[in-house]
C-alpha cells in the first residue's frame, strides 16, 4: 500500500519529462525533477507513524529490525516500478526521435563532449539520471540506508549509464536499452556527477 502511494503519480510525472525537451531547445538539465523530493514521502510518514506509536507505548508495533526490513521492501518495490516506467519512457522517447528523424531525413548530430550538441533524447537520459541520483540521496538522508544495498535500486541506477557517457564521465558508450536488458553494472547513486553538478538536497 505504501509503495503504491509513492508510485501512484509516477507514470504521469515521468511522461512529462520528454515534453520538457522534445523540440524545445532547452539546455542540458543540471537539477532533478520536481517530483523526486516528495516521491518517498509516504514511506517517511509510515516510519514516523511507527516511531510515534512506539513512543506512545502502542501494542501492535513492528520491532525495529522488522520495520527496517519492511522499509527496505517498500523502497525496493518503488525502485522496481520506477525502473520499469522510466525504461519504458526512455524507449518511447527513442522511438519518437527515430520517427522525427526519418521525417526530416536528417542524421542526428552526436558529440558526447559538448553539452550543446546533445539531442533531445540525450537530455531526457540525463534528466532521468539526475532524478535517480537524487532519489539515492533521499534514501540515504531519510532512511540511513545505502542505495547500493538495494538490488532494485542498483538496477534502476543502471539507466544512468548512458547519461554518464554523454556527460563525458565514462569513455565507453553503453548499449541502448533495446540492445540488452539494461541490468549491467550500476551507476553509483552518489558521486555520479562532478561536484559542481551534484544535485543539492532540499533544505
Amino acid at each position: 500500500v505504501v509503495a503504491g502511494q509513492c508510485t501512484g503519480g509516477l507514470v504521469a510525472a515521468l511522461k512529462s519529462i520528454p515534453s520538457l525537451y522534445r523540440m524545445t531547445k532547452k539546455p542540458v538539465p543540471t537539477r532533478y525533477s520536481f517530483f523526486v523530493p516528495t516521491l518517498l514521502s509516504p514511506v517517511q510518514s509510515f516510519v514516523a507513524a511507527a516511531a510515534a506509536s512506539r513512543a506512545g507505548g502502542g501494542s501492535s508495533l513492528l520491532p525495529p529490525a522488522e520495520l527496517s526490513e519492511c522499509v527496505q521492501a517498500i523502497l525496493s518495490s518503488v525502485a522496481d516500478t520506477y525502473y520499469e516506467e522510466a525504461r519504458a519512457m526512455l524507449l518511447g522517447a527513442r522511438k519518437a526521435e527515430k520517427a522525427i528523424s526519418s521525417l526530416r531525413k536528417q542524421p542526428k548530430r552526436k558529440d558526447k563532449d559538448s553539452k550543446e550538441e546533445m539531442g533531445d533524447t540525450d537530455k531526457i537520459y540525463v534528466q532521468v539520471h539526475l532524478d535517480v541520483v537524487e532519489l539515492g540521496n533521499q534514501i540515504t538522508a531519510n532512511f540511513a540506508l545505502s542505495p547500493a544495498s538495494l538490488p532494485a535500486f542498483q538496477r534502476l541506477s543502471s539507466l544512468g549509464r548512458r547519461a554518464q557517457w554523454l556527460l563525458g564521465q565514462t569513455s565507453e558508450e553503453p548499449p541502448l536499452e533495446d540492445d540488452e536488458d539494461a541490468q549491467g553494472a550500476p551507476v553509483s547513486p552518489l558521486g555520479a556527477l562532478p561536484a559542481h553538478q551534484q544535485p543539492a538536497l532540499p533544505t
